[in-house]
């Protein structure tokens, strides 16, 4: 009989230090997965397949809307989720077939719903002038850029700040809902300016 009990505590031992072994192990496996998802511009979430230079491309009615290019994507089927490591997206414009160029550091492009987020060093380019900001969200139904919070302008003739910046693809027009303060620059010479000349 005693010798039963040795064993049945020899046994529950064993499986509890196995549990605590197995725990032990599980929690240090998922904290150096957590600390390496924080240290890289990977996914937070599983992912189904994983990319290096990666380009894609949505087109309408035979016509290219835009082009991304990224220096990592992320693919996970289930949410037909892209996320995508310092995206560059070139936007067709259709009123006078120009390029408006959008960077950032991270982004996540739903192809099925037609969306796109981009966040961190958010920066529009065209014609030599810039607006920044920290979020942007691109609507595919509606072709148009969002910044619903601040959006900082920089350009060869103005800079300023707005918030609530919708730039509309199709028309090529920007319209900002609030705080909009603007400063414009004098290209010309005071000189010239003061003796009339254009």
């Amino acid at each position: 009989m005693r010798t039963r009990h040795i064993i049945l505590l020899l046994v529950a031992a064993a499986v509890a230090a196995a549990v605590i072994h197995s725990y032990v192990s599980n929690r240090a496996v998922t904290e150096i997965r957590q600390a390496v998802r924080k240290g890289q511009m990977g996914p937070e979430s599983a992912v189904d397949l994983s990319l290096r230079g990666v380009e894609l491309t949505q087109g309408e009615k035979g016509e290219e809307v835009w082009k991304l290019k990224a220096r990592g994507a992320w693919y996970e089927q289930a949410g037909g989720v892209i996320q995508v490591s310092q995206p560059e997206i070139v936007y067709y414009l259709r009123s006078d077939h120009s390029e408006l160029l959008v960077r950032s550091s991270r982004g996540v492009v739903s192809q099925q719903d037609r969306l796109a987020r981009l966040w961190e060093n958010v920066e529009i380019e065209r014609d030599g002038g810039f607006i920044r900001s920290d979020l942007l969200i691109y609507n595919g139904t509606d072709h148009t850029l969002n910044i619903p919070g601040e959006a900082r302008f920089d350009g060869p003739d103005l800079f300023g700040t707005a918030s609530g910046v919708t730039v509309y693809l199709n028309d090529n027009v920007l319209r900002a809902e609030g705080g909009v303060a603007v400063e414009m620059r004098i290209r010309q010479g005071l000189n010239d300016i003061m003796e009339g000349k254009p």
